[in-house]
């Protein structure tokens, strides 16, 4: 959609003050066409680039771990044949190849070695050793490693559940303590992984999404000098700061959108990559199957929850690029207040649900420990009124600010 398009939709705007400031903010953003590489396309592209790409080559199914096998003794065939049906590439090798050698080169990510008596030592009921080279600082290598470990163990309980049998002995002898776990509320794994993340991407997503813009249309007009020329025409500096706060809004929306959507597909990969790493198979969990609670009211209270955030975020970023100077001053601003934005959604991941109830009235911590309890199923009703109702005090305090530094000319034009 070109912007000479978006010029001829300029009808649907309002022609009020504001409408018109709005609609030149969204058309001055999108002449750009770094605005629309960097806001629209790239999030659909690194986003989920940023979730899938590590899980994706330490994936057994979509890169199989290369393992060298050594058998001396040719009985050993059935351990060969457990570790053969699991997601890996296996080369036989023959006895006096230095498998240490085999490693260190990165021709196999992980050698395993049979010696010569492991089926006497095994039908003798005695441990047979055998021995696995890997190389730790290999993440694929490492993978390896968990797979022939989970062959030998396979291995190892049919050896012992044969040896329980010739005994006569039931596996209760060997447990004589069962631990019985009850959970307090029923949530899956992929649930509590959506809990985890989810929130702090939005966060990210609403609050930043909007800082080039936020960026350009103060501190970059100011410093081009446009933003005078702005300020002759017949419109009161309230409709001024209101319209470019609304074309900034709309146009992180816009961004915070494509960003969502390149979240989902990434998510939904990394859900089928670590299901293959976790020995899950390759079919990614439906929403019923991973029992997340998809319901209409939650995708309400997320995106509730990311308006507030993205405004609240445009508001602060527009009174620290009214304040500054030129627009390098405004990006040290940026980079100062998106990390002090950024750690309380750091710490909303990992504390604990009673210390995130505690935190709801605080900003930016309010709407993200929402949106994490809505997906785990813990929001009420209160919960629900004190995150927003905090959130929408603090952001009408941010554009009273705004309006109030945008109005003294002291402030708005020093040099």
């Amino acid at each position: 959609m070109s912007p000479r398009f978006l010029g001829r939709l300029g009808f649907l705007i309002p022609k009020s003050g504001v409408g018109i400031i709005v609609w030149k903010e969204v058309l001055d953003a999108l002449r750009d066409r770094r605005t629309i590489l960097m806001a629209l396309v790239l999030p659909l592209v690194l986003m989920p680039i940023s979730l899938v790409l590590p899980v994706f080559f330490i994936s057994p199914v979509r890169n199989p771990p290369k393992i060298a096998v050594l058998m001396i003794d040719e009985g050993a065939g059935p351990v060969v044949g457990i570790l053969s049906a699991m997601p890996v590439q296996i080369t036989m090798v023959a006895a006096g190849e230095n498998l240490t050698a085999l490693v260190e080169r990165n021709e196999v990510d992980v050698a395993l070695s049979i010696p010569g008596n492991f089926t006497s030592l095994i039908e003798g009921d005695k441990t047979a050793e055998v021995a696995l080279i890997y190389d730790p600082a290999s993440m694929r290598s490492e993978t390896g490693k968990g797979i022939v470990d989970a062959a030998l163990t396979v291995f190892s309980k049919q050896v012992v559940a044969a040896r329980m049998r010739k005994l006569n002995v039931t596996e209760a002898y060997l447990e004589p303590v069962e631990v019985v776990s009850r959970e307090i509320k029923a949530i899956s794994q992929e649930q509590f992984f959506v809990a985890m993340m989810l929130p702090y991407f939005v966060g990210i997503s609403a609050i930043i999404g909007g800082a080039h813009f936020a960026t350009d249309t103060t501190a970059g007009e100011k410093e081009r000098k446009t933003l005078e020329m702005l300020l002759t025409m017949p419109i009161s500096r309230i409709k001024v700061v209101g319209g470019k706060y609304l074309g900034v809004t709309m146009l992180a929306l816009v961004s915070l959108m494509f960003q969502l959507v390149g979240m989902t597909i990434g998510m939904g990969l990394y859900s089928t990559f670590m299901g293959e790493l976790m020995g899950e198979g390759a079919t990614p969990p439906s929403a019923e199957a991973s029992g997340l609670p998809l319901t209409p009211k939650v995708v309400v209270m997320i995106a509730v929850s990311a308006l507030i955030l993205s405004l609240t975020g445009n508001a602060i970023l527009m009174t620290a690029g009214i304040f500054a100077k030129t627009f390098k001053e405004a990006q040290q601003y940026y980079g100062f207040m998106s990390m002090a934005m950024v750690m309380p959604l750091m710490a909303t991941m990992f504390l604990p649900p009673a210390t995130i109830e505690k935190t709801l009235v605080l900003p930016i911590m309010g709407p993200v420990g929402l949106i994490k309890g809505a997906i785990l199923n813990t929001a009420t009703t209160a919960h629900i009124f004190l995150a927003l109702g905090s959130s929408l005090a603090y952001l009408s305090f941010f554009l009273f600010l705004t309006t109030r530094i945008f109005s003294k000319e002291s402030v708005l034009f020093r040099v």
